[in-house]
């Protein structure tokens, strides 16, 4: 029924082409058949994943998957099966792309709860002696066994969470966001060449493009006609400010996108020089205000 109405919208909307190359044609060339990705991770060495990225679950997740092996042998099995269905539906999901990164494995955590609860209320309305308390006191134990693991992280705020390694861009994505929202008036847009969607959600502004990843440009069966669609999209709404984000330019330092930001844009070394992961463009000859620290 979700995927019915998300198809509709798109067909009502003029928009089901572009929705459909987006979000399959495109995609299975980039991320390779979903059929060969999910058969290659069921294989046995690929098995540990789920345990791996969902580490703070794991006594829920193996105590879930006992409850369920147990209850689709049960004589009232409809419940364990429905479950069981929705965890190798989740193992699907999460195995679909050709890269694993831990956010896919979140589809795992609404099956293992449900599969927790179920098989807790199965042993608390168990006939042996004290069942209900033992339910109830291996109910505390597994919800111990998620928060004691996620204690450390509580209380601690955004820069303290990101203030190490890789995570450094984040921090930095976020203030960049922040400072470059005191300079951008309602109708302004930006463009960022890069994947670092918080410069547009911290600066509350709109993005000239539609093609918001840099990379659907530059790879892929698409790279030509998403290129197209930017570049008449930044000639329809030429951005006040363009950000390119320093690492993707050695990646790829040609392209008709960045030879049309060089002909109308140059950096603006005073504020780029606060940023160490970003570059800031302005149009030619441009009155510079300051970037609020």
């Amino acid at each position: 029924m979700g995927w019915l109405c998300v198809f509709g919208y798109f067909t009502m909307t003029g928009r089901f082409t572009i929705f459909y190359q987006t979000m399959f044609t495109w995609a299975m060339d980039r991320f390779s058949s979903p059929i060969d990705n999910v058969w290659i991770k069921s294989s046995p060495q690929w098995m540990y994943l789920p345990f791996e990225r969902l580490k703070f679950y794991i006594y829920p997740m193996l105590f879930a998957i006992g409850g369920i092996v147990a209850g689709c042998s049960h004589k009232k099995q409809q419940v364990w099966w429905l479950l069981a269905f929705y965890m190798l539906f989740a193992h699907i999901a999460s195995t679909s792309h050709r890269t694993s990164y831990a956010h896919y494995y979140y589809y795992w955590i609404p099956p293992l709860l449900l599969g927790t609860a179920c098989a807790l209320v199965a042993i608390g309305r168990a006939s042996f002696y004290g069942a209900r308390v033992f339910g109830i006191g291996l109910a505390l134990v597994l919800m111990a066994s998620l928060f004691i693991p996620q204690m450390p992280f509580y209380g601690k705020d955004f820069d303290e969470l990101y203030s190490k390694g890789i995570y450094d861009v984040y921090k930095e994505e976020r203030r960049l966001g922040y400072d470059l929202y005191s300079l951008m008036n309602e109708n302004d847009r930006l463009f960022l060449w890069g994947k670092d969607m918080g410069v547009y959600f911290f600066s509350h502004s709109r993005p000239s493009q539609s093609v918001i990843y840099h990379d659907a440009m530059c790879e892929g069966i698409f790279k030509e006609k998403f290129t197209k669609i930017t570049l008449q999209r930044l000639e329809q709404h030429p951005p006040k400010l363009v950000i390119i984000r320093n690492g993707y330019m050695k990646k790829f330092p040609e392209h008709p996108v960045l030879d049309w930001i060089s002909q109308r844009y140059q950096p603006n070394q005073e504020w780029s020089k606060q940023y160490r992961y970003f570059t800031i463009l302005q149009p030619y000859q441009s009155h510079s205000p300051t970037i609020d620290q």
